[in-house]
């Protein structure tokens, strides 16, 4: 910890004072901010664009003295379409470039918006002297959107101490501004018959709020109406799901239901049958009745054949009887009727019973996954077989 202290004569250039040293003398009994004289010192005035003008004055910022000779103007970047920004006005002394200067801080877009935070730091100091509103849209800014932040302390403030008095005549402008603003959204009202007027707009009031109560009286009523209702439907039984609120009740239920159509889909699908938790029950009954209970057949007929072989394989299963009809087989000149019944059942394996069929004693009749063969000694081209096949 060094003790500093001053001012005091110099010997053969022992004592030497830097600006930062003044400063701080300074600084130690003239305030931060802006001087009162005139009141509209270094005030922010809108310019019906999007500029705004920092008035004359002068303002002391730690130990440090800025002087504003004429009007100093300062751009104001274009607003957004939907949100709003808020701007900050500042002084800002500059500890690297060695100055204090005004400029825009430019604020965040938002809903609600707020300035942008002062920067006070070792590299700079700044007071805020006005915050700007750039409303959704807005191509110009007057007074009233300008908030004036020079007798806010914490934020910038008067500089006292060194003056006899302050001088407040223009330090209202703003809130004349906006008076006048206000003032003219409801000079409709005031114009003419004033009692009349605002007689009118007290009945007008007074008919919409007996509407309303009339209309809350509707809904209580009908909500009365509907509990009542609701109690006689739902009885005073306890419920027998484990959540006993109707909202809880409820949607317990449907986990079970979805749950349970689930379970059955998944049992559906393992018979055979593709089904899903998303079907309806109507969807889930029509597919329960396409589930096979029993051994599966099958029946058709072949025209036209080529030799003395014919295969079937169309079978949506392994057969294991077969039985054939032909009735239109030639045989030595003349037709004949013929009918064989084949298995390859584990029972009865490679029995065969024929009528009228020559068979080719090696493999007459051999089956498939899908269906069956049949070999027969003599040519059957042009014949017509029947058959039926089980399971």
């Amino acid at each position: 910890m060094a003790i500093t202290s001053g001012l005091f004569m110099s010997v053969n250039g022992d004592r030497k004072y830097k600006a930062d040293f003044f400063a701080s003398y300074f600084a130690s009994f003239i305030a931060n901010g802006v001087f009162p004289n005139p009141s509209t010192g270094l005030q922010v005035i809108a310019n019906g664009d999007m500029t705004v003008s920092v008035r004359t004055g002068k303002a002391w910022i730690k130990g440090y003295y800025m002087a504003n000779d004429s009007d100093y103007n300062l751009q104001l970047d274009v607003a957004d379409g939907v949100l709003k920004r808020i701007d900050r006005i500042v002084l800002r002394l500059d500890f690297l470039d060695r100055q204090i200067v005004p400029l825009v801080k430019k604020g965040a877009f938002a809903t609600v918006p707020v300035a942008p935070a002062l920067k006070r730091d070792a590299d700079a100091y700044e007071l805020a002297i006005a915050d700007v509103l750039i409303n959704n849209g807005a191509i110009s800014v007057s007074q009233a959107n300008i908030t004036d932040l020079r007798l806010n302390k914490s934020l910038c403030g008067i500089v006292h101490g060194t003056v006899d008095q302050i001088d407040t005549t223009g330090l209202f402008a703003q809130y004349d501004d906006a008076f006048r603003t206000w003032f003219e959204s409801i000079q409709d009202i005031l114009d003419g018959d004033v009692a009349a007027n605002l007689a009118s707009r007290i009945s007008t009031v007074e008919e919409e709020v007996n509407n309303n109560t009339t209309a809350i009286q509707t809904v209580g009523q009908a909500l009365s109406v509907h509990q009542a209702d609701y109690q006689q439907q739902l009885g005073t039984a306890n419920l027998l799901t484990t959540d006993k609120t109707l909202k809880g009740a409820l949607n317990e239920l449907f986990t079970n239901v979805s749950s349970g159509k689930t379970q059955i889909a998944t049992a559906i699908t393992d018979k055979g049958v593709t089904a899903s938790g998303g079907d309806t029950f109507s969807q889930l009954a029509s597919k329960i009745g396409q589930i096979a209970t029993g051994k599966k057949w099958a029946t058709g007929s072949t025209s036209n054949i080529s030799g003395n072989t014919f295969t079937i394989n169309n079978i949506s299963f392994r057969p294991t009887i077969v039985i054939l009809f032909n009735n239109q087989w030639q045989a030595s000149g003349s037709t004949v009727l013929g009918t064989g019944i084949f298995t390859q059942s584990p029972i009865l394996k490679n029995f065969y019973y024929r009528i009228n069929f020559s068979l080719n004693s090696s493999t007459p009749f051999v089956v498939s996954d899908n269906g069956f063969t049949f070999t027969d000694t003599f040519d059957v081209n042009g014949n017509n077989f029947t058959w039926v096949a089980f399971e």
